[in-house]
């Protein structure tokens, strides 16, 4: 099990990616269309007894991040990454350190091991957002200078965390 849930995040993490390229065109009309979404609602006050219970409500430990403090611990397990559609695969061996972090609210692992040759590092952070009821997850590694972000929720039925998200490949 464990060394399949670590293949599993280091293959989402590694492999995932995004070839999209924009142009400045196309960026400038993202920007463009981005600010014309926004609304101009005027703001309403809320009284302090109700924001004090949203945000006692959003910092209360659930289910689900109880949950994901099952898989705190040390892991070791084997990655595998394909570079090309029918090139051989890479295996190397990744070690991920996972503990709950500010009080339970979400976990991080740290994860160590070689990939093609060079030393490999990489931190993953996750949470479950209360008020958005879902789950999410960052990852940053010394392989290359962005971030991943990912978000989805549990599939009680199949008893799997599904996350998806965006990342740009060289």
């Amino acid at each position: 099990m464990k060394r399949i849930l670590i293949a599993a995040f280091a293959g989402a993490f590694l492999i995932a990616c995004n070839n999209e390229k924009k142009d400045e065109k196309t960026a400038d009309a993202t920007k463009e269309t981005t600010m014309e979404t926004k609304t101009d609602k005027a703001w309403v006050p809320i009284d302090s007894a109700m924001m004090m219970k949203v945000w006692q409500e959003n910092m209360t430990i659930s289910e689900n991040h109880k949950m994901m403090a099952k898989g705190n611990g040390t892991w070791t397990g084997e990655a595998t990454m394909w570079m090309a559609n029918g090139a051989p695969p890479t295996t190397s061996t990744v070690t991920a350190v996972t503990e709950s972090i500010y009080g339970g609210l979400y976990s991080q692992s740290k994860q160590s091991g070689d990939m093609m040759g060079s030393p490999f590092q990489g931190v993953s952070t996750m949470g479950y957002d209360n008020l958005k009821k879902e789950f999410f997850s960052t990852w940053i590694d010394n392989m290359g200078s962005g971030v991943i972000t990912m978000t989805g929720q549990y599939d009680d039925a199949a008893k799997k965390l599904n996350l998806s998200g965006k990342a740009m490949c060289m």
